[in-house]
């Protein structure tokens, strides 16, 4: 029934505004004088999750109340970024494209990060030297041995590595494996309740697109892998405080920012124990707990109510 419907995701992509390699900054904003807003989004799925229909745009969303929001889209990792690892993404990607944006608006943009991109953010904030105007960390783990989260030994990340260093890549088949294993059966739970929709209803139509989005993903390089799932997952060197960035311990006790960090409750994906980690070693950071999951804060029915909301809400108040 899934792949029998005929719904098909048609938005319009926004307009390229910065590139380096495969790497976009698309632009969201309405063409006011706004304030500029950085969002960066995870380097496993694609980033128009954050856009995913016209009634689920989270862009669109800080758009139409008073920002300029602007999305960087990885895309999949081309000759340019074969041999990158996350320091090089930090570096030669986030860095220029966060000067971009302070010489087009003369002012730090606000900065948010989902997910994986709340790492990114993390480390983008502690290295340039004009901070951000506030950090937005969505979903982000950091306790990488915390409950709920999945376990990963060293030894099969040297299994692991092994084999992406014949390949080339850590598949997009692969990386599908180890979350649907976080949760093995969930596919079936959603796909039995998707057969009982009404397929011409928007709900139906919102799975397919969602559905669409998760088969469409991208692989990582070599030292991505290397970088995440024997440094992040076996080795925890977040929590441990010695996760390096162009050779720089970043340290989220040291950010001077205000920060805000969002804490799904029904997250299968970053546990709340590995994500409130890191908002405790954040000098003033505030936290907000959806009873949603790591993908429902951006697409479900309530997520305009229990996150965007609130989070605009903490945003104008950082002026």
């Amino acid at each position: 029934m899934y792949h029998a419907h005929p719904f098909r995701r048609t938005l319009p992509i926004a307009k390229t505004i910065w590139q380096r390699g495969t790497t976009r900054l698309l632009d969201y904003g309405m063409g006011q004088n706004t304030q500029p807003l950085l969002m960066i989004p995870s380097l496993v799925n694609r980033a128009y999750i954050l856009d995913l229909l016209p009634d689920k745009s989270f862009m669109h969303y800080l758009a139409k109340n008073g920002f300029h929001p602007m999305l960087v889209d990885w895309d999949a990792p081309g000759e340019a970024e074969k041999d990158f690892g996350l320091s090089d993404y930090v570096t030669d990607r986030l860095l220029p494209v966060y000067d971009f944006i302070l010489s087009q608006h003369q002012m730090p943009p606000h900065v948010m990060g989902y997910c994986m991109g709340g790492n990114f953010a993390l480390a983008l904030a502690q290295l340039t030297p004009q901070k951000p105007r506030s950090l937005t960390l969505m979903a982000t783990a950091w306790d990488f041995h915390a409950a709920g989260m999945p376990r990963f030994t060293a030894d099969k990340a040297q299994q692991l590595l092994h084999m992406v260093n014949t390949t080339g890549e850590l598949s997009v088949e692969w990386l599908q494996s180890f979350f649907s294993a976080l949760d093995p059966f969930g596919a079936v739970e959603k796909f039995m309740r998707f057969a009982e929709k009404d397929m011409q209803s928007d709900s139906a139509k919102l799975f397919v697109a969602l559905e669409d989005w998760l088969s469409d993903g991208v692989p990582l390089t070599p030292r991505v892998t290397a970088d995440t799932m024997q440094n992040w997952y076996a080795h925890n060197t977040p929590a441990r405080g010695q996760w390096e960035i162009a050779g720089q311990k970043i340290l989220p006790q040291t950010l001077g920012i205000p920060t805000l960090a969002v804490l799904p409750q029904h997250d299968r994906i970053v546990s709340p124990a590995s994500a409130a980690a890191l908002a405790t070693l954040i000098p003033g950071a505030l936290s907000l707990s959806p009873h949603l999951g790591h993908i429902g804060m951006m697409v479900s029915r309530d997520a305009d109510k229990m996150v965007w909301e609130p989070v605009v809400n903490w945003l104008k108040n950082q002026d």
